[in-house]
């Protein structure tokens, strides 16, 4: 008999957003002091408008699992820094980000120097996937390159 896997239920802090770690078909967006139910959305991401504990509730498609409280801290970031969020990190197969400026061109760079040329694809305002099955695991350096600069962040491929 084969088990049919959930969504990992990990919760995390980048910049001024909380990310669910893990794909799933529905994010419910939770605030830890009251059980209020903030926004319920089919992207892994939600923007808190202030300090707090929030967790996630993620609909894969055979189970639902939720994440344990997180604090959430606001912070200063500036904003070309909040231009662009890229995740998850560690990948098995896609990436995916928010800009809110339009990518020319992506590129992952191996460590060994090798640098492959990469497509995005729009799957909503502004929220963009990258598929890369064919790359080994390892360690990979993600460009992406818009019109008012670029962003580079490091990835893992498992």
């Amino acid at each position: 008999m084969t088990s049919l896997p959930c969504p990992d239920n990990a919760l995390a802090q980048d910049g001024p957003w909380l990310v669910a770690t893990e794909g799933g078909n529905q994010y419910t967006w939770i605030d830890c002091s009251n059980d209020q139910i903030l926004e319920v959305s089919d992207v892994p991401l939600y923007k808190p408008e202030q300090n707090g504990s929030y967790r996630v509730a993620v609909m894969g498609d055979y189970c639902k699992v939720e994440s344990a409280c997180i604090s959430f801290a606001l912070n200063n970031n500036s904003e070309t820094d909040n231009k662009m969020l890229i995740y998850p990190t560690i990948f098995k197969d896609n990436i995916y980000f928010i800009s809110s400026v339009t990518p020319l061109k992506a590129y992952m760079v191996g460590v060994n120097g090798i640098t492959y040329s990469i497509r995005t694809l729009q799957k909503g305002d502004n929220y963009f996937e990258i598929d890369v099955p064919e790359l080994d695991s390892g360690i990979y350096y993600l460009q992406i390159i818009t019109n008012s600069g670029s962003t580079t962040k490091t990835m893992v491929k498992i």
